[in-house]
Formats: structure tokens, C-alpha cells, sequence
């Protein structure tokens, strides 16, 4: 519905924006992610079984210093190159006003992933479920229209995604504040234990880091391709087709 309603109202040429802009910040979030999500959900299930919810904390606790730090760090390099890759890589100007607002979305976007994998880890896969493929959806389509009727323009479809992502945040940290009470609050570990613990989950995790790159490159190289030789009108009406074919 939200793709329709885009490609609909706006066209091609600003749906093939919208498309090459989730491109980057996709590839900017697998970057700055270091593949902690991914080794969230199976420290955190690990930990669970044998209740060591100190233990579970203390990896929160180094995911949150390192995504904060990683997710503002990648934000900074995005808007400050976002004309750069706007026009020697997509020949677009229009683009720079898109990766400038989405910047901002890379550390809400790690911690909805660290939150989703929260969730995931404590079998809330029912919440896990709506807030991913409903809730954020949800609230994309209603805040388009509603902008849309409001009279704005292009800035609609970068604020409407803008606020499906901080939704997606927003309500599942709440659903963890108050569904998973127990992994929050002081904890007490031994230096030992605490560095122990962190590079088990660092060597884990940061080879997870290569596959989410591979993924994100494989699932969008044809638009990347398109945007570079091309322009964001074909990208627009290529990514508009593909879903259809798929």
C-alpha cells in the first residue's frame, strides 16, 4: 500500500529517490551494526536458559556503547557526504535532501534492530511480529496520506519513513521496558567475567558483520547499477516492476 501510494501520487523519478536512499542508509546501517543484532539474539536466548540475566545486561550494556558510538559516527559521515554520493555516484541532486534526513535514521535504526532482537531472544515473536511487518507499515501509510492531504510534497515521503522507523523504535523498547523488566536495571560482574564475556560475544559477532554487508550488496545491487549508469526515473520504475514480477 505504501509503495503504490508513493509511486502513485509521486511518480517514478521520486519513488527511484526514495528507493536509492533506503539503499544507502541500508548499507550504512549493516556498517555501523558490526553484526550485534545478530549476535544479541543468540547471546541473549543462550544466557536466558541458564538465567544469567547479569550476563545478558552486561552485552546490552557494550551493544549500546558501540551502536551509539558506531550509529552517530556513520550518521556524521552520511550527511556530511551525502552531496558527494548524490552527484558523482547517482548524478542526482534531488537525493542530497533525502540521505541528509535519513542520516539521522541510522541510530534509530540500530536500536529498533537491537530492540526486534530483544524480543526475538525472549520469544515476544508476536510483538516482534507487528511492530516489524505491521505497526512500522502502518504508520508509513497513514502519515503519507495524511501529509499528502496536508498539502506537503516530496518532503511527505521522506517523513512518513521517517516516522514508521521512530515508531518501530518507540514501541518496541516499551514492549521491552515493560514486557522484559528483568534485563534492565544495575548489575554486578567481575572485571574477569565482564571481558570474558565481551570478546566471546565480539568474536561472535563481528563476522556476522561480512554476511549482513553481502546481503544488503547482493539484495540491492541491480538498483545501485541502475541509479549509477542511469538515473533515479529508471531505478524508480525498475523497483516499482520488480516487486509485481517477484
Amino acid at each position: 500500500a505504501y509503495r503504490i501510494v508513493l509511486a502513485r501520487y509521486y511518480g517514478p523519478e521520486i519513488y527511484g529517490l526514495f528507493s536509492l536512499a533506503i539503499m544507502v542508509l541500508g548499507w550504512f546501517v549493516a556498517f555501523s551494526s558490526f553484526g550485534l543484532t545478530d549476535g544479541l539474539l543468540r547471546y541473549i536466548s543462550w544466557y536466558r536458559g541458564g538465567k544469567k540475566y547479569k550476563e545478558i545486561k552486561h552485552i546490552l550494556k557494550i551493544s549500546t556503547i558501540v551502536l551509539v558510538s558506531s550509529g552517530i559516527f556513520s550518521a556524521i559521515i552520511l550527511f556530511l557526504f551525502s552531496e558527494y554520493i548524490s552527484i558523482n555516484l547517482f548524478h542526482s541532486p534531488e537525493l542530497i535532501i533525502f540521505l541528509k534526513i535519513f542520516s539521522f535514521l541510522i541510530p534509530i535504526s540500530l536500536f529498533a534492530n537491537m530492540s526486534l532482537s530483544i524480543l526475538q531472544a525472549f520469544e515476544k515473536i508476536s510483538w516482534n511480529s507487528f511492530i516489524l511487518n505491521v505497526l512500522q507499515n502502518l504508520v508509513k501509510v497513514i502519515s503519507i496520506i495524511f501529509l499528502i492531504f496536508l498539502g506537503f510534497k516530496t518532503s511527505a515521503v521522506i517523513f512518513s519513513y521517517f516516522l514508521g522507523i521512530l515508531s518501530m523504535l518507540l514501541v518496541s523498547f516499551l514492549v521491552c521496558k515493560y514486557k522484559i523488566p528483568e534485563i534492565f536495571g544495575k548489575y554486578e560482574l567481575e572485571n574477569s567475567a565482564k571481558n570474558k564475556i565481551s570478546k566471546e560475544f565480539f568474536s561472535y559477532s563481528w563476522p556476522l558483520l561480512l554476511a549482513g554487508i553481502v546481503s544488503n550488496v547482493l539484495l540491492w545491487i541491480d538498483s545501485f547499477t541502475l541509479g549509477y549508469f542511469k538515473g533515479p526515473l529508471e531505478v524508480g520504475l525498475y523497483n516499482a516492476a520488480i516487486p509485481i514480477w517477484f
